[in-house]
């Protein structure tokens, strides 16, 4: 990479920090040398001193919470971004009617499209794709940004973003990749929390628009991403908390986690729910609120133990540092530095050891534990996703997916709904009328297809917007409509059980 001054001046001719140069000056600390150092640095009219310029490095990482790679990664995207655009420019002239079709061909890889693209360059962005995709997925992040004109730093600019963050979303990349429902809505809540931002700035963009393009082109990367950051504790794959001394009565409160799995049996995310006991009955709990839940390790900032809580009916997101005691099973929360806890989330929480549980108290909560487990945990789970008021996915409990067959041609997908469910208290017997379904696709309708194993998990889940049905292969955010498919066979079975157990369809 080039020297720390091109570097910076790459960074401050772009305004990725701020439109500003006395602001942003100000911002970074330079009260009495006003905006010379960062004037110096954006005109290169002369040369500063290596410690002058690893003092401007450093004021940097701390105010913008970034590290060197950051910076560089950031530079290295927009420099090349430039020349792509000044490339594509010089043959169809800087208007805006190639923009989203040459947008389009370079998210797709398509560089037949974009004859104007050099080799050299071309052969630059496949190499940047395989060997440091942040660089790569930043520059088509920051030709976006330079093909529409985005500047956040003014009230006109500001006054466009929705229409242009949209855009980028539900008119180009989901047409691109219908199936990718959760990157759709994913890219949904970046932008969101991009528009309520009140110091929103390129950096922020680039870094939001990198997240978005890539959940979209790479199919592992939410995979990934969970397995570099997010953390799980030595909990188990549900575990449920309380405040300390926090007894069971009417209106206590439960939260219940439960992990979204990744490849690595010590990486992944939580799905988590804040319950509340309705009545004085053990089985009354109802959720009351719904999160997406991440324990963050920063490998960047030594010792850094982020929690993050994305609530998924509000759009809020939380932060704090955390601390877990295992031995004491207790998880301590200091919202101390951050801007708010509008959520209510306990500072300190209790796991309850529910399969060894100690003292009346915890025993109680254990038997009330159990009968979850039992019963309706995978409903809270459902309830809580459901929640989510941008989501256009409802998942629902009728259907039950029971096997997955792939060959070379198609996947075929066999699966149950439930139709009748009577109960004879006389012969303490349940009968399940069910109907069973198998249907099919071929292999080369979807990419995704390609790359999945019968191992993955399928369900069936339904659009809110039209009512249809469609196949949710969740882990991976696809979703094909059900139309799609060909249906196989179909026929209808009973199923009885005795003793008064409960079949489970």
């Amino acid at each position: 990479m080039k020297p720390r001054q091109e570097i910076l001046q790459v960074l401050f001719e772009n305004c990725v920090f701020d439109g500003n140069l006395s602001r942003l000056a100000r911002t970074l600390g330079y009260v009495n040398d006003s905006r010379s150092t960062i004037e110096r640095v954006r005109s290169a009219k002369s040369e500063l001193t290596e410690r002058t310029l690893d003092a401007l490095y450093e004021k940097i990482k701390e105010v913008y919470v970034i590290s060197d790679s950051d910076i560089e990664d950031i530079a290295l995207s927009v420099y090349l971004s430039k020349e792509v655009y000044r490339q594509m420019c010089d043959i169809l002239g800087p208007g805006s009617d190639w923009h989203n079709q040459v947008f389009c061909s370079l998210v797709m890889e398509d560089y037949d499209s974009c004859p104007a693209i050099s080799e050299e360059l071309v052969n630059e962005l496949k190499d940047m794709k395989l060997q440091d995709p942040e660089v790569y997925f930043g520059i088509l992040a920051s030709f976006f940004i330079q093909c529409k004109r985005i500047y956040p730093y003014t009230k006109k600019g500001q006054e466009r973003l929705p229409v242009q963050l949209n855009e980028l979303n539900d008119e180009l990349l989901y047409r691109l990749y219908p199936s990718s429902d959760r990157s759709y809505e994913s890219a949904k809540e970046s932008i969101k929390v991009c528009l309520n931002d009140e110091d929103l700035n390129i950096l922020k963009l680039i870094f939001t628009f990198r997240h978005i393009i890539r959940g979209y082109v790479d199919n592992d990367y939410f995979e990934n991403f969970l397995r570099e950051m997010g953390a799980l504790l030595d909990v188990g794959e549900d575990s449920f908390w309380i405040v300390p001394g926090e007894t069971f009565h009417e209106g206590c409160e439960l939260w219940y986690m439960s992990v979204v799995p990744t490849k690595s049996p010590h990486r992944g995310a939580y799905v988590a729910m804040k319950l509340k006991a309705r009545t004085s009955a053990t089985d009354s709990f109802a959720m009351v609120a719904a999160y997406s839940v991440m324990f963050l390790v920063n490998e960047h900032f030594e010792n850094e133990y982020v929690f993050q809580a994305y609530e998924y009916s509000t759009s809020k997101v939380e932060y704090a540092q955390f601390l877990y005691d295992d031995e004491k099973r207790l998880l301590e929360l200091d919202f101390e530095d951050t801007p708010s806890n509008e959520s209510c989330i306990p500072s300190v929480l209790y796991c309850l050891n529910h399969k060894e549980p100690v003292g009346k108290d915890e025993k109680i909560w254990s038997r009330i534990i159990e009968r979850m487990l039992e019963e309706k945990c995978y409903r809270y789970v459902l309830a809580a996703v459901n929640s989510s008021s941008n989501s256009n996915i409802k998942y629902i409990d009728e259907y039950d997916v029971t096997n997955v067959c792939i060959d070379r041609e198609s996947v075929t997908v066999y699966f149950e709904k439930e139709l009748e469910r009577e109960y004879d208290s006389d012969k303490k017997e349940e009968k399940v009328i069910v109907e069973q379904k198998s249907c099919v696709i071929s292999v080369g309708s979807y990419a995704f297809l390609e790359e999945i194993t019968p191992f993955e998990f399928v369900s069936v889940v339904r659009y809110k917007d039209t009512d249809e049905l469609a196949m949710a292969w969740n882990n991976l955010g696809q979703y094909i409509p059900l139309r799609e498919f060909v249906e196989k066979s179909c026929n209808i079975i009973t199923r009885v059980t005795g003793n008064g157990d409960k079949a489970i369809v």
